[in-house]
């Protein structure tokens, strides 16, 4: 997977890309991911790019995370994020939105997606 990550309102930090099978069991679960990556913020125009491996065809969600300061914890009030097709988040969904509506197809080959970051 091609997973572009767009809006970073800050060059700093760190930024965590995780990927999850698309089931009500594994999606934002703790240890259900997939793959992930952790990496220094270093945004091109407000944008990165990261090459994601899935096992194989099939239905996935992603999740994004810009930890701002780069000290590991959620600052609801700094940090933001991001899923996969981009669906809405609130407090009143701890900005934890269904896997229904991040659920997408990967396919044979490389799968293009983009996540615009969220900030609260």
């Amino acid at each position: 997977m091609l997973v572009d990550v767009r809006g970073f309102v800050a060059p700093t930090g760190t930024v965590r890309v995780q990927s999850y099978p698309a089931t009500r069991a594994a999606w934002l679960a703790k240890g259900e991911w997939l793959d992930r990556i952790d990496t220094a913020v270093r945004p091109s125009n407000g944008e990165m790019r990261f090459c994601m491996p899935v096992p194989g065809a099939g239905r996935y969600g992603i999740a994004v995370r810009h930890d701002r300061d780069g000290n590991g914890k959620t600052d609801i009030s700094r940090d933001g994020g991001g899923f996969s097709n981009n669906p809405g988040i609130s407090i009143f969904n701890l900005g934890k939105p269904s896997v229904e509506k991040a659920a997408f197809y990967a396919g044979p080959g490389v799968t293009k997606i983009t996540i615009t970051l969220k900030y609260m």
